[in-house]
């Protein structure tokens, strides 16, 4: 296989190489649009955007390396890189992937996209993701299609984000499963949220549950060590409780020079009689410095309260 030339309706590949037993292949141009492959990949049918790759490959039929990969999809640079792949149970549809991405680059709209083109329906993304702009993740992802982890850091329009995550996905991409540790330093999460009071905040947190439908709901630990809001920046809280939407359920603790909370109970706004019922410890809060009341000069304030509205 000194030299190879492969030419289909919307396709081509050029490439050099040689194989005997063995795969060695420089593939230097290809463009392949999916659905010319449909044949052989039923499921490639309703694709019909341009893939342009470079890359050198090496292996046999169980295994495969792939080193020098840039990746084009719809005329934009996606990914940059090196990927192993080993085949699973003979079966590739479950092959063991893993990939050290130098340069993986997407916007909500791009993901759209590609998941829609891939189960052929409409697939829609929350608008918070939207907000995040362009996003570029370097890291490492191992597993499969279904089932990854990934060990490093999204670069966004709105700040940087450490994460070591786990995704689990079923088989329609509708229901996603996490267990994540993520990161922040400065991250503008008002603007993400699109509540302007709330300001840049570092976090470190570890969150399991799962998304269905559009509607996230798990368990959330972790400290948050700054976040800004009304233009006060308030240090030191920790969090351990469950939430959804309208819903949370645990321990929050605020440690701050300027207010110290403990609140242990459930906020429950999701239906319509809601179900509220806490225990509150306020001390040293000063309503003026913390930029929530003008009228409250110099003042200091501190309460116990327990609340039961279920």
């Amino acid at each position: 296989l000194p030299s190879l030339m492969v030419r289909l309706p919307h396709s081509q590949l050029t490439a050099q190489g040689q194989y005997n037993s063995y795969l060695h292949l420089d593939i230097t141009d290809a463009t392949l649009c999916p659905k010319d492959i449909s044949l052989f990949v039923p499921g490639l049918a309703s694709m019909d955007k341009l893939l342009r790759l470079q890359t050198h490959v090496e292996g046999d039929m169980d295994s495969l390396s792939v080193s020098g990969l840039t990746l084009s999809y719809n005329d934009r640079k996606v990914f940059q890189g090196n990927a192993q792949c080993k085949m699973v149970s003979g079966n590739w549809r479950d092959a063991y992937l893993r990939i050290q991405c130098e340069e993986l680059a997407a916007n909500a709209a791009q993901i759209q996209d590609l998941v829609s083109d891939i189960v052929n329906r409409p697939f829609h993304l929350p608008s918070e993701i939207h907000r995040l702009g362009n996003m570029h993740y370097r890291g490492q992802i191992d597993g499969n299609i279904h089932d990854l982890t990934l060990h490093g850091a999204f670069r966004t329009a709105l700040g940087l984000i450490t994460t070591d995550a786990a995704l689990q996905s079923d088989s329609t991409f509708r229901q996603l499963a996490y267990n994540a540790r993520v990161a922040t330093n400065k991250f503008r999460l008002g603007k993400m949220l699109a509540h302007q009071p709330l300001g840049p905040v570092s976090l470190d947190l570890r969150m399991r549950g799962e998304m269905k439908d559009g509607i996230n709901k798990g368990k959330v630990v972790g400290k948050i060590r700054d976040v800004s809001y009304n233009g006060y920046t308030y240090q030191a809280i920790q969090i351990d409780g469950k939430f959804k939407p309208n819903h949370f359920d645990g321990m929050v603790s605020i440690n701050d020079e300027n207010l110290q909370l403990q609140f242990a109970g459930l906020v429950d706004l999701a239906e319509q009689a809601p179900d509220i019922n806490f225990d509150l410890r306020l001390q040293r809060f000063r309503p003026e410095i913390l930029g929530l009341s003008d009228e409250l000069r110099n003042s200091e304030i501190g309460l116990s309260l327990a609340a039961n509205l279920s």
